[in-house]
């Protein structure tokens, strides 16, 4: 965004474009960004240790509760002083996590791990995640002023 800024004539709009891209937290966003993925990670060593090890069909609403637990994620972060907009940008790091996590099992020789051959979702399915998360720590954030206020 710096060269954008340095490449116009208008400095006005180069003066928000600098303040916009000084106000977002690269490292809060970098910080969700691993724990999004873990959470990928996570969610499919569960998936293949309980459900394709035993040989069960997944659940119907397996991805319902994914979005609970990002929704919940996105709360917490939100109260830990994260930006709404870290806080989405972070979440799309969750898809990344589950692919690395069945590309490294599939890597494993012989393993009774190496079952699944792609995440259990859909690869659009983590925009929704990224807004929920968002929305979450929007929230969050919130109700952390309000007890602040109230104190």
């Amino acid at each position: 965004m710096e060269n954008e800024a340095a490449s116009v004539q208008d400095s006005r709009w180069a003066l928000e474009t600098r303040l916009a891209a000084n106000r977002f937290g690269w490292r809060q966003a970098l910080s969700a960004g691993v724990l999004f993925a873990l959470l990928g990670a996570v969610q499919e060593l569960l998936i293949s240790l309980l459900l394709r090890v035993h040989g069960y069909s997944l659940p119907e609403h397996l991805w319902i509760g994914v979005l609970a637990v990002a929704f919940v994620l996105g709360v917490g972060l939100g109260r830990w002083r994260f930006g709404a907009l870290e806080a989405g940008a972070g979440a799309l790091a969750y898809l990344p996590g589950a692919w690395l996590f069945v590309v490294g099992v599939q890597a494993l020789p012989g393993s009774l791990l190496a079952l699944p051959n792609s995440p259990a979702f859909d690869n659009h399915d983590v925009f929704a995640l990224a807004v929920l998360a968002a929305l979450g720590a929007r929230l969050g954030q919130t109700w952390a002023q309000q007890g602040r206020a109230a104190r």
